[in-house]
């Protein structure tokens, strides 16, 4: 029994789908398909049993699929264990790059420390994406504010909580403009959003109540800097990005909504005690 074949079973057995694993894993599904019959005469049980089109795990398959699950947990424990005198770890963080680029970074301050030789991989994803990267191990850990899909199967920490306000750059037509704005006159403009989920925006501006002129949208942390600095768009952004920003946060009359956000790390149980 290889792990990298426990691995591929892994995969499979949670999407009940060779087609959707081998998408996941970028591995051919023949590939994917040997490995489970390998397993299958290697254990003489079967896994997987076809349900139309569809393929389910058998009680066998799902006993194997918590098995297997320790198995890997085991084989990463032992590998972090022996990290400090026998191996670099390597760690990946993935989040929208707005958190990424402000938690992301702190956290591996605070790891460096404690993994002189670590190396660390950061990996730009939309929030809904988070319950699938660690599932398939692709990443070790994930920052998000969105919780609407919590898992069972994962750990949250609380980190940080924060606030959204409005920004515009030293360009833009209402920069000089003294004291509040109204909603009304700031509609106007162009907005811009760091990034658009499964096609809705997720800034926590109220849309449905005071509808933007979205023209730039799942901007990335370089092209949303130059954006607003130059005029060109308004910015509903966390603080801690918003501050760093040459622009001037404003203050806005009309709308009476307010974004505060929790932010958290998720994580596979029992799988980071020796990072967190």
């Amino acid at each position: 029994m290889e792990m990298f074949e426990v691995r591929y079973f892994q995969a499979v057995a949670s999407l009940e789908s060779i087609n959707l694993a081998s998408q996941k894993l970028f591995v051919s599904t023949s590939a994917l398909s040997k490995a489970i019959k390998r397993l299958e005469e290697e254990l003489q049980v079967d896994l997987f049993v076809k349900d139309g089109r569809n393929i389910r795990l058998t009680e066998k398959g799902k006993l194997f699929h918590k098995k297997a699950q320790q198995l890997i947990d085991l084989e990463k424990g032992i590998k972090v264990s022996l990290s400090e005198e026998k191996s670099k770890p390597e760690i990946t963080i993935a989040g929208p790059e707005v958190f990424l680029a402000n938690y992301g970074v702190s956290l591996i301050r605070d790891w460096q420390k404690k993994f002189p030789e670590a190396t660390f991989t950061f990996m730009n994803i939309d929030q809904s994406a988070v319950n699938d990267v660690l599932a398939s191990k692709k990443a070790d850990i994930c920052i998000t504010t969105n919780l609407t899909q919590k898992n069972a199967h994962l750990d949250y920490k609380q980190i940080d909580k924060t606030n959204s306000a409005t920004y515009i750059g030293p360009k833009h037509p209402l920069y000089n403009k003294k004291g509040s704005i109204p909603v009304s006159e700031l509609l106007k403009y162009d907005f811009l959003s760091p990034s658009e989920e499964t096609g809705q925006i997720s800034d926590g501006w109220r849309d449905d109540k005071f509808p933007r002129n979205l023209r730039y949208k799942d901007v990335g942390l370089k092209t949303l800097e130059s954006l607003i600095e130059s005029g060109m768009a308004v910015g509903y952004l966390p603080t801690s990005l918003g501050d760093t920003l040459k622009a001037k946060k404003i203050e806005i009359t009309g709308c009476p909504y307010k974004c505060e956000q929790k932010v958290f790390l998720v994580f596979n149980k029992d799988d980071l005690d020796w990072l967190l």
